[in-house]
């Protein structure tokens, strides 16, 4: 009679264990479908230039970006700062710059400071002249989010340019 207990009980928590298993697994996989893999494979296809089913979805990067950010990675010293333009974008799309050239990045720390940053990238010195002053190494500018933005020689010069990035080194004196 306690054999069959123990064997009662053995055998619902195997089915509990495999219920709790399958479960993570459809849960795991129906978000792996539904949200990851449409943004993985929009990012690929336009990386690649394949066109595709994705190709409807705000695309995440260009070839150009991605292009300055190796250009990047492997033109500057990994302990270098930097600002970017990208930071200013919504959530979900500012962390490309660091992730793509595995610098750091200047993260705004508060509205005070983004509006600041806003101000540096439409041609502000005062604030140009801030971030400076914080440590700033070199600019990252796109040319989409602030077309406008230039950095005088008295304070950077351009090292990087293709047709959507420019690479701004500050100037210390």
């Amino acid at each position: 009679m306690a054999d069959t207990m123990k064997a009662t009980v053995m055998c619902k928590k195997t089915m509990i264990a495999i219920l709790i298993i399958s479960s993570l697994m459809c849960s795991f996989l129906f978000n792996w479908k539904n949200s990851l893999q449409t943004y993985i494979r929009s990012g690929l296809s336009n990386l690649t230039g394949n066109t595709g089913k994705y190709d409807d979805k705000k695309s995440v990067m260009t070839k150009e970006e991605y292009s300055a950010y190796v250009w990047v990675m492997e033109n500057t010293d990994k302990n270098k700062l930097f600002l970017s333009d990208r930071m200013l974008e919504e959530q979900n799309y500012c962390y490309i710059p660091g992730v793509f050239s595995e610098r750091y990045i200047y993260y705004y720390t508060d509205d005070k400071d983004m509006a600041e940053g806003a101000a540096c990238f439409a041609g502000d010195l005062v604030a140009l002249k801030k971030y400076i002053g914080k440590g700033i190494d070199y600019i990252i500018q796109n040319k989409r989010i602030s077309p406008e933005f230039y950095c005088p020689s008295e304070y950077g010069e351009l090292v990087y340019e293709n047709d959507e990035v420019l690479v701004w080194k500050i100037q210390r004196s």
